[in-house]
């Protein structure tokens, strides 16, 4: 699941886009100013991983660590083009046979991969983005909540010139995951993650349209529209509005997706909806989430582990698209200060099969330094999932997560 202290600020599209193609900080004259001018950054990363899932699965239980570099390079921009790459590092040294069996599709994935390599232009409000790139939008996202991040290969094609709008097409073509399943980092191929149906052949890729709108103060629309092609089409809205009293902050969300199958596959539509609401007042935030799952189907929420984006998902196990489910999630969360926080939560999940319902709570912490060691941040999670079958037990994993950025 996408959900971490550590991970990225996942922003829209357009925010990220806005950023990533401004020239007006990093404009060259030249063809070899624009490379010589450049900028490098880095990460380096230690994660830890722990679960016990008893008679869950084999092996019950494992753990591993992992040790991650990541290095971008950006150049900068002349007449409006660009360019960037990243390398993605990662190894895990200690893992032993239940390690790699109980973390071969997240954790267990040694090497590198290019997982950026992008040119792109910006002008007058049109922007064009192609190759490797991270993709951050409700229904296309690559999750960055393990030690690799997940990427796309595709093309993005933009407009931002209308007041508070921004008008997104894309294509991806191949998908780059956390790791191959067999040892190794994971490699770009036509095999994209659909949470709620697992891995995809996707062989002619998928579309999206994408659109964000905040005309309305305090108030961000987005909507879109992705084709998986010959697999599903995925329609999806979300509507979020923030304000303030003199004494507290508040939000309320709502999400509505239609996955509308292949005949191939299904003559039923599936889908979800979730409504959230929450209040914040001197660091203290507490936050209520409903969501729904259509019973004829169940329903898929997008491309890649970070479209994982109903609103009664837990942090770690990731939100539940199964046929007729109904969720409910509280979150509790306390800023200590500007560097420090910790949160907690509580989710109940009722299914249509018998025995099936399950509660999850979790809590985890997290710290930035300052000074001497500004970069360097670490984060703690635990998550307990309780079956209502008392024949499974409890599934219990832990993460910490330290990384250094530069």
């Amino acid at each position: 699941h996408t959900g971490d202290y550590m991970k990225l600020a996942k922003l829209s599209l357009a925010a990220i886009t806005v950023a990533s193609l401004s020239a007006s900080a990093f404009a060259a004259d030249s063809l070899a100013s624009m490379f010589k001018d450049g900028t490098v950054n880095g990460t380096l990363s230690a994660y830890y991983f722990n679960r016990d899932r008893g008679n869950g699965g084999t092996p019950d239980s494992a753990n591993i660590l992992d040790f991650g570099l990541d290095l971008t390079y950006k150049t900068a921009t002349f007449n409006g083009f660009s360019a960037g790459a990243t390398v993605q590092s990662t190894h895990s040294p200690f893992a032993n046979d239940d390690a790699a069996a109980m973390f071969s599709g997240d954790m267990n994935g040694g090497g590198e991969v290019f997982s950026e390599a992008y040119v792109q232009y910006a002008n007058s409000g049109v922007f064009f983005k192609a190759g490797r790139q991270y993709i951050s939008t409700p229904i296309v996202a690559g999750s960055g909540s393990r030690m690799t991040k997940e990427s796309f290969e595709g093309y993005l094609l933009g407009y931002t010139g209308l007041p508070n709008t921004t008008l997104v097409a894309g294509y991806v073509a191949q998908f780059q995951s956390r790791t191959d399943g067999a040892g190794n980092i994971g490699k770009f191929t036509k095999n994209f993650v659909v949470p709620g149906a697992g891995s995809v052949a996707l062989d002619k890729g998928a579309y999206t349209l994408y659109a964000v709108n905040t005309s309305v103060p305090g108030l961000k629309l987005q909507a879109q529209w992705g084709d998986a092609i010959d697999v599903v089409n995925i329609y999806y809205v979300q509507a979020d509005y923030a304000s303030k009293t003199d004494s507290f902050n508040y939000n309320l969300g709502g999400q509505y997706s239609v996955s509308d199958y292949d005949s191939s596959i299904s003559n039923d539509n599936g889908g979800y909806y979730g409504l959230k609401a929450g209040v914040a007042m001197n660091g203290i935030s507490a936050a209520v989430a409903y969501s729904k799952v259509d019973s004829d189907v169940g329903a898929v929420s997008g491309l890649g582990n970070g479209s994982d984006n109903i609103f009664t998902a837990p942090t770690i196990a990731g939100g539940d698209y199964t046929a007729d489910n109904k969720a409910w999630k509280i979150d509790l969360g306390y800023a200590i200060n500007k560097n420090a926080n910790v949160n907690a939560y509580y989710n109940t999940t009722d299914m249509q099969a018998a025995n099936a319902d399950y509660t999850v709570i979790g809590a985890g912490a997290g710290y930035k330094f300052e000074g001497t060691l500004k970069g360097l941040g670490m984060v703690a999670q635990y998550e307990v999932k309780n079956f209502d079958d008392s024949s499974k037990d409890d599934d219990k994993r832990f993460r910490f997560k330290a990384t250094y950025a530069f």
